[in-house]
């Protein structure tokens, strides 16, 4: 399969529908750090701001620069984003306590949320199929994942301690 011409365009097209980039050809890939404002956003503002903000940065970034394609990517993003913004802005405050876990537990609800409404929309504008679905939003989102695991959690709670 390796060296396979339409297999190396198919893995090409995937990443570069996730939020990933390519350099030089080769397969090092970057992750693409819209992601994270965002997810702080809903944690730290109300759920209109967030969504609001969730909805414009990728249409922004594309019209100034470019990238992500304005469609399909940046289209599909900017629901996706405005849901992790929204899910994770209503969820944190439906917990009385803002402690670690239920900071990993809004997180998780809205990465979760904002990954199928990028789906539906991708499959909506572009027909892809569940397996290309399934590579895109999860296996090829997997630095993207643990950086976002790894990082914002302990981030909200430090903000948090600061903000009161």
């Amino acid at each position: 399969i390796l060296g396979d011409q339409d297999n190396e365009d198919n893995i090409k097209r995937i990443i570069e529908k996730t939020g990933f980039k390519l350099l030089n050809n080769d397969y090092d890939l970057i992750y693409n750090n819209d992601y994270q404002p965002i997810l702080i956003a809903g944690f730290m503002l109300p759920w209109q701001y967030a969504t609001l903000i969730g909805f414009i940065v990728p249409l922004l970034r594309s019209a100034l620069f470019s990238m992500p394609p304005m469609f399909p990517s940046a289209f599909a993003m900017a629901f996706e984003l405005a849901t992790y913004a929204l899910v994770i802005s209503i969820v944190y405050r439906l917990f009385n306590k803002h402690n670690l876990l239920n900071t990993y537990i809004t997180l998780i609800a809205g990465m979760i949320a904002g990954r199928v409404v990028w789906g539906i929309v991708m499959y909506l504008i572009s027909k892809i199929s569940f397996q290309i679905f399934l590579a895109s939003a999860i296996l090829n989102a997997i630095p993207g994942i643990i950086l976002q695991l790894l990082l914002i959690p302990g981030l909200i709670v430090m903000l948090n301690k600061y903000i009161k």
